[in-house]
């Protein structure tokens, strides 16, 4: 699957020098989106009947950084799941510093296992 998302509160442009984190009209949640324009490529592939691996990432296309993921999850019963996973931001380019790349740094590298219901 391929997703272009156009993010309406995002900037065309965004301040390197300001320094972070740069203000953001979504205060309420671990996501940022300071740009107004993102490519979104995912893919689920069915391991076995009771399992799944995902790989998705997102794209800034304002400065070429992208967020990058994967997970796995198993139906442990009709209503328990399982999934454990790995979140990673990457630079456009290899030269790119830390302060150059102004948003997927902030989300760091994240590692999450977790078990739910569904109701």
């Amino acid at each position: 699957m391929l997703e272009y998302h156009h993010n309406g509160a995002g900037r065309n442009t965004i301040d390197v020098e300001g320094g972070f984190p740069h203000a953001t009209a979504y205060s309420e949640a671990g996501v940022y989106l300071l740009a107004r324009n993102y490519l979104i490529p995912s893919l689920v592939s069915q391991m076995t009947p009771l399992s799944t691996f995902t790989v998705q990432g997102m794209a800034n296309l304002h400065n070429g950084s992208w967020l990058a993921g994967s997970r796995v999850e198993f139906s442990l019963r009709d209503d328990l799941i399982a999934e454990a996973g790995l979140f990673k931001w990457f630079a456009a380019l290899p030269s790119v510093v830390r302060h150059d790349n102004p948003e997927f740094v902030l989300y760091g590298r994240t590692l999450f296992a977790d078990v739910r219901r569904d109701f």
